[in-house]
């Protein structure tokens, strides 16, 4: 692995320049012994600086030693960032500078006299000792008499006194210095906590997508960006000494990008087309290049350039920088898991990432946290931070000293970013539980420090929706109680109350059908999925969660009271219930991409649950009005295909696909659904199956997108939420 190297004794030559010196052989930069990292390109542009020390290197010469004739770059970036990544590592200034000076546009200048040493080149710091004194008193002349004698013959004994004092006063006094020292320690302040000083909004777009991570050369952030429909995706750019907003150039309908080449003139992405294929695809200008034959779900450069590392499902792969030599290192248990947010810590010595269940089990009680191994795959093991509940922490990045690693921890609703202190000072105690950064209410997402440590980049969201009715005569949304942030509402039989669900707090409410009389029936942390009125309009039933829970089934009365679970056995979880038409009895199914995924219908009276026949691989069965028919979805394996049960004959038939949140219209005699891709609203005739468009959406949709009205007509919530990329000062030690 790049840093596993034995430097014990090499030989070769090294050029000495004050308390520098650059060791060609090794491509090391040593300051005191100490060594500085600095990548590849950066290290061969101060090698030819201070072979020509005092002299003119033009930028065609830099370029040619740099990059091969066949290399296809933007040089010119290129160049300047390896120059600023040479200045950091010497704590230099362009505008005043003590070892490079940029002359006028032709190339830079070394200032300094380089010293050339050949032979053995040590490791660490050292230093050599002070010279010893070995110069011996004159011992003077014998006695000569009785009394000199015997007053030169006591002086032995009294030498021998004064050393034996001498000797426990030296004892004495170290034993009082280190238990000075042992206390001063033990006693040591604790390192200052990190903390937030003020945040700065970068984007004014409304569009960018928490899903996807952000990415900084330096002087720019790169971020994902959706317009009003899901199928609008741009890669932007911001300038952070302008805040200039402008598109990224990279075919955002091929390319997912993945991160930077450690020269940043590249994106390192994935193909959004066919398999998930990897490629190099230039920053600036440039034919994308294919990188091997690899199939992943993440990637990610070690900073030195000279390893990947990816996954594939629930293994974690490392590979050279040209996808050769591919190596597993790591298999995540559990269900579902999906390795991805692939991170190295600055010294390459770590890899961290996120493992990801769409579906949580008993078994695999994981649904999102963070993970670490060695950077030469030894130790794989989750990241623990003592916290109630289960994980819900992912998406983690170095700071660039490897002091801090910033993640997000989304709990009670509310996503935060939090600093893990990695590396202390001997005179400061350690901090060893994560700290707090921000507090809400603006959910961040997508941490990412700046180059120079002071920032952090992260995708401030503040979500927000306004109730509609689609119009359908004058094709038009109109407000629908009065704007209110309502999703999910569910019409009562009688047509006299509705249950409905509060966006973004996810509490469950009923009122009458024009919003008056409205009663709160749950409280946080449970955020509640879809309701049910029961046929009599006494018990709603409806599905919810917990921070770093389960989806769990429970009824509650429409007067309030406290919810009562039910199906509490099933270990995964599961979806939105509805009642069984004539029977004091509930159908559910298990969640979507759940394991082994089936429907099952709950008698209340005895409390046992029994798996509906012939209906393995289905979720999300709902009854139309009348109790005629059961409508479900299949999958996967049939690309969540709407089917359609008919008791009386007891067979399912295939109506449409693929489809999602099938609803009965009133009358029993359509069943919409939603066509995620095309951001569209169709329906389908029961009957004979015939198959219509009812509503293009020129909006964002929410997760729980639609309800039917008593009249047909279609209720959806606008959601005009805010997702800007944010800078948030950092202030750490």
């Amino acid at each position: 692995m790049p840093h596993v190297r034995d430097d014990s004794q090499p030989r070769g030559r090294k050029l000495v320049f004050g308390v520098f010196e650059a060791i060609p052989r090794s491509g090391e930069l040593r300051k005191h012994g100490i060594r500085i990292p600095l990548q590849r390109r950066p290290f061969q542009a101060l090698l030819l600086l201070l072979e020509h020390a005092n002299e003119v290197v033009t930028r065609d010469e830099l370029q040619k030693r740099l990059w091969s004739p066949d290399t296809f770059v933007d040089f010119e970036h290129g160049l300047n960032t390896a120059i600023r990544k040479v200045r950091m590592a010497l704590n230099d200034e362009a505008e005043n500078p003590r070892f490079i000076e940029t002359v006028g546009r032709t190339g830079y200048r070394f200032l300094l006299t380089v010293e050339i040493q050949e032979g053995p080149v040590e490791a660490g710091i050292h230093s050599t000792p002070a010279p010893v004194d070995t110069r011996r008193a004159d011992l003077g002349t014998a006695p000569t008499d009785l009394h000199d004698a015997e007053e030169t013959a006591s002086v032995p004994n009294q030498v021998r006194t004064s050393r034996l004092g001498a000797r426990w006063g030296w004892w004495v006094s170290a034993a009082v210095v280190a238990a000075a020292v042992i206390l001063a320690y033990w006693f040591r302040p604790a390192m200052p906590t990190p903390r937030i000083t003020h945040a700065v909004q970068l984007t004014n777009s409304g569009g960018a997508r928490p899903e996807d991570a952000l990415y900084t050369d330096g002087p720019r952030v790169y971020y994902q960006s959706s317009g009003p429909l899901s199928s609008d995706f741009l890669l932007r750019q911001v300038l952070l000494n302008s805040n200039q907003d402008t598109p990224a150039g990279v075919p955002a309908d091929r390319f997912r990008v993945r991160g930077l080449s450690p020269d940043d003139t590249e994106f390192l992405a994935t193909s959004k087309v066919g398999e998930s294929t990897v490629w190099r695809v230039p920053v600036s200008s440039g034919s994308p290049r294919r990188i091997g034959s690899l199939v992943v779900e993440d990637i990610a450069y070690s900073h030195d350039g000279n390893w990947l590392a990816y996954s594939h499902g629930n293994q974690l792969f490392l590979a050279k920088s040209d996808a050769t030599s591919s190596r597993l290192v790591a298999t995540i248990p559990g269900v579902s898991i999906i390795i991805e947010h692939i991170r190295w810590s600055p010294d390459d010595h770590l890899i961290r990432f996120t493992a990801t269940s769409s579906i949580a089990t008993l078994a695999a009680p994981t649904i999102q946290a963070l993970w670490e191994v060695g950077g030469d795959g030894a130790n794989p093991h989750e990241m623990q931070f003592g916290w109630p509940g289960r994980a819900v922490e992912c998406c983690g990045e170095w700071t660039p000293d490897g002091h801090y690693f910033i993640f997000q921890s989304a709990r009670q609703g509310i996503s935060n970013l939090w600093a893990l202190e990695e590396k202390s000072y001997w005179w400061r105690r350690p901090n060893h539980d994560p700290v707090q950064l921000t507090f809400g209410p603006v959910n961040y997402y997508q941490p990412l420090p700046s180059r120079n440590g002071q920032s952090i980049f992260a995708i401030g969201v503040q979500p927000d929706g306004e109730l509609v009715r689609y119009d359908a005569r004058r094709e038009e949304f109109v407000p629908f109680l009065g704007g209110r942030r309502l999703i999910k509402q569910e019409i009562s039989r009688d047509g006299r109350w509705m249950a409905y669900v509060t966006f973004p707090e996810g509490t469950l409410w009923r009122a009458r059908i024009d919003g008056s009389e409205p009663l709160q029936l749950t409280f946080p942390p449970l955020h509640v999925g879809w309701p049910r009125w029961s046929e009599d309009g006494k018990r709603i039933a409806f599905h919810a969660i917990q921070p770093g829970q389960l989806w769990k089934s429970f009824t509650i009365s429409e007067d309030g009271g406290n919810p009562e679970p039910f199906a509490q056995d099933d270990p995964l979880s599961v979806s939105i219930p509805d009642w069984v038409p004539g029977r004091d009895a509930l159908i559910y199914s298990r969640a979507y991409g759940a394991e082994n995924p089936a429907i099952y219908i709950f008698d209340r009276k005895s409390g046992q649950s029994e798996k509906m026949p012939g209906t393995d691989g289905f979720y999300g069965p709902v009854w139309s009005p009348d109790g005629r028919y059961l409508a479900a979805v299949d999958y996967p394996a049939a690309g969540d295909q709407l089917m359609i049960f008919d008791p009386k004959s007891g067979k399912w038939t295939r109506f449409s696909g693929p489809a999602a949140w099938p609803a009965w219209s009133p009358d029993s005699q359509y069943i919409y659904f939603v066509r995620w891709g095309v951001d569209s609203i169709l329906r389908v005739h029961v009957p004979d199956g015939r198959e219509e468009k009812v509503l293009s959406v020129p909006f964002r949709l929410t997760l729980w997108p639609f309800t039917v009205a008593p009249d047909g007509s279609l209720i959806l919530l606008r959601e005009h939420g805010r997702y800007d990329v944010y800078a948030l000062s950092l202030s750490a030690p």
